[in-house]
């Protein structure tokens, strides 16, 4: 592990003890400024991986920890990042992720890729594995275009959804109260 990666993961794990810990993906961004680790929080003595995603950045002190999750998805550190993570089959070496009607190659570790991509704005952010390549170099497929399309078609309408009920709604800063524009009721 390079010597940056190393930095990254000692801020991703904050108080996690290192021998708990193994690295399972990492990205930087191009700027170098900002990062995304995929750790296994329950590495030692356990066959059940605990995968947490934590966002990094960095500053004249060095790496710090900006949050983690159990989720994949977007986050604005970094300019924008979206990011993919999941379970490979073990004899797995590299996952083919389409995103954005492009294929990319993101290598495995311990059972488990992630996927992400940096400078990407608020929006459609489907992406889904569709082959596995395994160590022999054959391919299988996990999901045919036709799948892939149908998913990320239903992904779109739920993010319209979603957009537009937030759109409908709004909230006085400061205290918490919502109220609902189309109506005028108070909740």
């Amino acid at each position: 592990m390079a010597r940056s990666e190393e930095a990254i993961v000692e801020a991703a794990r904050g108080d996690i003890p290192a021998r708990f810990v193994r690295l399972l993906g990492i990205s930087i961004s191009p700027d170098g400024h900002a990062a995304v680790a995929l750790l296994d929080t329950n590495a030692v003595g356990s066959s059940d991986p605990y995968p947490l995603q934590v966002h990094c950045y960095r500053d004249d002190t060095g790496w710090h920890e900006a949050g983690s999750s159990n989720g994949y998805g977007w986050s604005v550190i970094g300019g924008g990042v979206v990011t993919y993570w999941d379970r490979a089959p073990a004899d797995v070496r590299e996952v083919i992720v389409r995103w954005r009607d492009e294929e990319h190659r993101v290598p495995t570790a311990y059972g488990f890729f992630l996927f992400a991509r940096w400078a990407v704005p608020e929006g459609d952010h489907f992406m889904s594995p569709v082959r596995f390549v395994k160590a022999n170099g054959s391919t299988s497929e996990c999901m045919s275009p036709q799948e892939f399309e149908d998913r990320r078609r239903a992904a779109q309408q739920m993010f319209d959804r979603l957009r537009a009920f937030a759109a409908s709604r709004t909230s006085q800063e400061g205290n918490g109260i919502w109220i609902e524009r189309k109506e005028g009721k108070k909740s």
